[in-house]
């Protein structure tokens, strides 16, 4: 094996996948899903001159890396001719499931205005852990010092910077809104905690291009709470998202969570893996946080490939 050397070039290869953040095989990169967390495929055979590619309806986008020999491209069995600009890897992307792919002349990108999830950029809220963070909090007290959703942030909050340090043994990184600076913002995963009236980046967050909360909180507590079409009502409603950052690209802000695999789960690490989607809501007025769950879930879901709540 070690005088054969390493198969740089495979002349087959295949990747199964349900996300991006674990999306490249030998001369594959998946770059796109209709339907994140479901299942994903693609099996390539390189021949002397055509790459022949199958991928399953759940792939939108992904590239190939053809090598030199590889002058075209047969995909779900039509040929494609691709785009001759010298690049390694050559990009399709399609519209949709039933819909034919088509060459096109880079990746699928995030961005304002056309926000789409990408490797890295994917949910779900965990995920925002995998990155160099900073924990943000608030600057006072939303609503009283005795609100039901005060005591929870409060208690959440310190509950992943304890468990940061007891069981990923390191300190996080922790700033008060107003300590948080430009280059913060660009270098880190802002992990926010409070409400739009106790914390201004909250406040700010709520102003993201394409953002599928709306969230108001009152004296008394939350006022309005949507998400995407579900609307929450009562005091002590708290939302939590993973969301592309505006502050800093190729960053996310996670708001209101930590990780959601808790002490219940600690028994074995093969359960030390996300519980909760890219966004849930907890009933902070509700049953305490337990070594489960950070409260009550009066909902939780996936956001589709352009972020948005299904």
């Amino acid at each position: 094996m070690v005088a054969d050397g390493l198969e740089r070039l495979p002349e087959r290869s295949s990747l199964q996948t349900r996300t991006l953040r674990y999306n490249t095989a030998p001369r594959l990169q998946l770059l796109g899903l209709a339907e994140h967390w479901e299942d994903a495929r693609l099996d390539a055979d390189f021949g002397q001159a055509v790459a022949t590619v199958t991928a399953s309806p759940n792939v939108l986008a992904f590239a190939v890396e053809g090598g030199r020999r590889t002058t075209s491209f047969v995909v779900n069995g039509l040929p494609i001719s691709p785009i001759s600009d010298g690049q390694p890897l050559t990009f399709f992307a399609r519209e949709s499931a039933s819909a034919p792919f088509a060459c096109v002349a880079a990746a699928p990108t995030c961005q304002a205005g056309a926000l789409r999830k990408v490797a890295g950029l994917q949910g779900p809220m965990d995920d925002a852990f995998m990155a160099p963070f900073l924990v943000v909090m608030p600057e006072s007290v939303s609503s009283g010092a005795a609100s039901a959703v005060d005591r929870w942030v409060e208690s959440e909050m310190y509950h992943l910077l304890n468990r940061w340090a007891g069981l990923f043994r390191g300190q996080a990184r922790c700033k008060a809104a107003s300590e948080v600076t430009a280059q913060d913002k660009l270098d880190y995963n802002l992990i926010l905690w409070g409400t739009p009236s106790s914390n201004p980046l909250v406040a700010d967050f709520m102003s993201t291009p394409g953002l599928p909360l709306v969230w108001e909180s009152g004296p008394t507590g939350t006022s309005k709470l949507l998400m995407g079409t579900q609307a929450f009502s009562g005091g002590g409603a708290v939302p939590q998202i993973i969301f592309p950052s505006k502050f800093g690209p190729g960053r996310y802000v996670l708001l209101n969570s930590g990780t959601t695999f808790r002490e219940g789960h600690d028994g074995t690490n093969s359960m030390q893996n996300p519980k909760l989607p890219d966004w849930a809501v907890i009933d902070a007025s509700g049953p305490p946080p337990n070594a489960t769950q950070p409260g009550a879930v009066l909902s939780a879901g996936f956001m589709d490939d352009q972020w948005q709540c299904k």
